[in-house]
């Protein structure tokens, strides 16, 4: 994984879409959802924060995110999910993983293993929809970035869950000019933000016309088990 605490701030403040997917959270799933919860690969904590900040709440994350504010019922967790005990994570009730799924696809058995383990009773997934621009985006990355890793949609693998509900939405990646916003768009691909490929995804985004803004689509999905 390439992501540091920094560069990850940097996009969450070019992008609204952790603003949005807390406001879907808050405003459709809030009263859905058993506490505890835990937030897999939280990051800042900020939608959680947003989302649900009175209920009891376990972020865990690789990296060290310790900088960013989080509500008073929730605790950082420094650590690999895969190597976390269900105590660990405060026996959840709710898992909630948004935009981690890249980083969590390359072991399904280990992934599988996961849910099996926690035995959550709810789930809240939020993931790219890799359609128009953002889909040609991936495929042109495929041949040209050989360690690329977007995100792309993975289906719960796990069959003892069924999805309930999703919300679909728009989401924009605002910039300074085009090499920003090639920056911003090596971060989607999980890339290493070195002038030739800055340089590399900044003729695509001209082939497309893009300088300032990059709009995407994006899906909340909610699952419970049976």
């Amino acid at each position: 994984m390439k992501l540091t605490p920094e560069s990850l701030d940097a996009f969450k403040r070019a992008c609204t879409e952790n603003e949005d997917i807390a406001e879907i959270m808050r405003t459709h799933a809030l009263n859905w959802l058993e506490a505890p919860v835990a937030d897999i690969g939280a990051g800042r904590g900020d939608i959680a924060l947003r989302a649900f900040p009175t209920l009891e709440c376990v972020l865990i994350d690789r990296l060290d995110f310790a900088q960013f504010p989080i509500a008073t019922p929730h605790r950082r967790l420094r650590r690999d999910v895969f190597e976390a005990t269900v105590g660990d994570l405060g026996h959840p009730r709710t898992l909630l993983m948004s935009h981690v799924l890249q980083y969590l696809d390359d072991d399904e058995d280990a992934l599988r293993a996961l849910l099996a383990r926690v035995n959550a009773a709810k789930l809240l997934v939020a993931s790219n929809i890799n359609v128009g621009v953002l889909g040609r985006l991936i495929r042109w990355s495929t041949p040209v970035f050989p360690d690329t890793n977007p995100e792309v949609d993975v289906p719960l693998i796990d069959e003892r869950y069924d999805c309930v509900r999703t919300w679909q939405f728009t989401t924009s990646i605002h910039a300074g000019g085009r090499t920003e916003l090639a920056s911003r768009a090596l971060h989607l691909l999980d890339v290493q933000t070195t002038r030739e490929n800055i340089d590399l995804a900044s003729h695509f985004l001209a082939d497309e016309g893009l300088e300032r803004s990059l709009t995407f689509n994006q899906e909340v999905r909610a699952y419970e088990r049976r």
